[in-house]
């Protein structure tokens, strides 16, 4: 998933995920009821 591989870019660079990556996380939190419809 976009949460996971965010988090495990940033892990292997030794870093905290950016500003960017941290809205992408964000995008991919608000738009889970949507993917949970569609998948139904």
């Amino acid at each position: 998933t976009v949460v996971s591989q965010v988090i495990l870019k940033a892990d292997d660079e030794l870093r905290y995920p950016s500003s960017g990556e941290l809205k992408s996380i964000t995008e991919f939190l608000q738009t889970g009821e949507q993917r949970v419809r569609i998948a139904q």
